[in-house]
Parts: C-alpha cells; sequence; structure tokens
C-alpha cells in the first residue's frame, strides 16, 4: 500500500514537474532583445529617411520599449502603440 501511495505521489509530481517546464520554455521577450529590435527599426528608418516613434510590446500586449526618433510626429506615439497591440493580439 506504501509503495503503490509512494509511487502514485512520484508520478503525479513529475507530471507536474514536466508542465511546469514546459511553461518555462515558453519564449520570453527580454530588454535586451527588445533594444535590438528597435534598434533594427530605427536603423532602417533612418536609411529610408523615415521618422518614427517604435514600440515593442511582449506576447502578453505589455510595453517592453518604446523610442521616439528625433521630429516624429507626436501624434504617431498613441498610433504607434495602437499598431503594437494589434500585433500582440495576432496568433503566430
Amino acid at each position: 500500500m506504501k509503495k503503490t501511495l509512494l509511487s502514485m505521489t512520484l508520478t503525479t509530481l513529475l507530471v507536474a514537474a514536466g508542465s511546469a517546464a514546459a511553461i518555462e520554455q515558453r519564449p520570453i521577450l527580454t530588454l535586451e532583445v527588445a533594444k535590438k529590435m528597435a534598434a533594427a527599426c530605427e536603423a532602417r528608418a533612418k536609411q529610408e529617411g523615415w521618422k518614427m516613434n517604435i514600440a515593442i510590446l511582449d506576447s502578453g500586449g505589455n510595453l517592453k520599449h518604446f523610442s521616439r526618433m528625433d521630429d516624429s510626429f507626436l501624434k504617431s506615439i498613441e498610433i504607434a502603440m495602437i499598431k503594437a497591440q494589434t500585433s500582440a493580439g495576432l496568433p503566430l
């Protein structure tokens, strides 16, 4: 009886640990990666002669990084945020 109970407990713990490990392996957007993404966007904008606001959100739709280029249109701050929220809500 004790062996069966111990076996069932260990099995339950292993299954729970396996589920937790799967969740932890989900890709997470770090600040470092968000800054690299923004730098790439800014480099392209400079190359094309654009003045942009760049909003980067994580998979939950939370702001991770924002940058505003000099002389960019002030109203486009809100537009950048709305576009980023729309993109974060789309399935991959």
